[in-house]
């Protein structure tokens, strides 16, 4: 309440008006924000009172991260030999280590909006600088930590903790990369040729896009001479290099696998695709801080079972191409040798005959 807002340490009393709940009638006890669950009130009014003319609507997206970060650091240290309640050295260490955090939590905070707006650019530069925040204070944190004197369970479990926050940040960082530039909403394809007429009835902002299967069979099937294969090389070199960087501290979260995937499918790699959903599959199934399995672990399964669909259906097409063109060259002459027996042997140049460079 007022500089120290990031962390509260009790939720026994109003954050607004200082009421527990012996000043309450009873049936009427305090009830905590329904976004951050970190404060609570003992009304409406309050509460309003506290989201307009006090700071929360500020610190309210922020609080959110530090609650569920505090309160799954604080049940690693008590596993770690804190004791249950946690005496005041343990409480003012936590709290130490929550403000650590905040810098980092802002950027994201602001990073979030964007992404939510589709504004990919703005996006990208603020979770580059959160996922640099969060590595920087990582070292404090668990220094901070390791002062308590506790099991090494403590300090791997800050570390776990602050790489499964930047890991998040990774996933959304690369999907930002990801997206095609637009003009003045219109996605910009540099076809050559109206899109509208082959897709105007796809829903861009879908999930799924760009990994879209129609959009990337298109592409692949007008990339006669290996131009958008190298263009797209480039253009996704940026999430590439994101992948990269999260894959020290990010593999056993389902959606950088899934991330992965997309990326791949995007680079017309079908089968590196098919390979990451494999191992998202495994780490749907597995538990992540912040991640729950029960409640989470379905909506990951359906959302890489649909990446899967579009995958291979890619996948089915490009094989059915490569066999189609293995049967045409079986037992065929190749190359200037084919052209002259096809030409019914007349000459192919103003030369008696071939070079003989170019018959071999």
């Amino acid at each position: 309440h007022g500089s120290d807002w990031w962390f509260t340490p009790s939720y026994s009393i109003c954050i607004s008006c200082r009421k527990s709940d012996k000043d309450l009638d009873e049936g009427h006890g305090l009830k905590r924000c329904g976004k951050c669950h970190a404060v609570a009130y003992c009304s409406i009014q309050c509460q309003k009172d506290h989201f307009t003319r006090g700071s929360h609507a500020e610190h309210c997206s922020i609080l959110k991260y530090l609650h569920q970060d505090r309160n799954c650091l604080q049940n690693a240290l008590i596993c770690a030999g804190a004791t249950e309640d946690c005496d005041s050295l343990v409480i003012r260490k936590l709290k130490e280590t929550m403000r650590l955090l905040v810098p980092a939590y802002e950027l994201r905070v602001v990073a979030n909006k964007q992404f939510a707006a589709q504004k990919w650019k703005e996006s990208a530069v603020n979770f580059e600088k959160a996922i640099q925040s969060m590595e920087e204070s990582k070292v404090q944190a668990v220094a901070v930590i390791k002062s308590l004197g506790l099991s090494n369970l403590a300090d791997t479990s800050t570390t776990n903790l602050w790489e499964a926050n930047a890991a998040r940040m990774y996933c959304n960082l690369v999907w930002c990369y990801m997206q095609p530039e637009k003009d003045n909403g219109r996605v910009k394809f540099d076809m050559g040729f109206d899109t509208d007429l082959l897709f105007g009835d796809l829903d861009w902002d879908k999930d799924l896009f760009p990994t879209d299967s129609t959009l990337i069979l298109t592409k692949m099937k007008m990339d006669s001479d290996g131009y958008e294969l190298r263009r797209r090389q480039n253009f996704y070199a940026k999430a590439k290099d994101a992948l990269h960087r999260a894959s020290s501290i990010a593999t056993h979260w389902w959606k950088f696998h899934y991330r992965e995937a997309q990326v791949h499918q995007c680079m017309f790699e079908p089968k590196l695709a098919l390979k990451a959903l494999i191992d998202a599959k495994r780490y749907a199934g597995e538990p992540y801080p912040h991640y729950s399995v029960e409640e989470e672990g379905v909506s990951a399964l359906k959302k890489i079972g649909m990446l899967e669909q579009q995958v291979k259906q890619v996948l089915r097409i490009v094989d059915e191409d490569v066999v189609k063109k293995e049967k045409e060259r079986d037992g065929k002459p190749q190359g200037v040798l084919a052209a002259y027996l096809n030409s019914g042997y007349t000459r192919l140049s103003t030369h008696s005959r071939l070079p003989m460079e170019s018959m071999k």
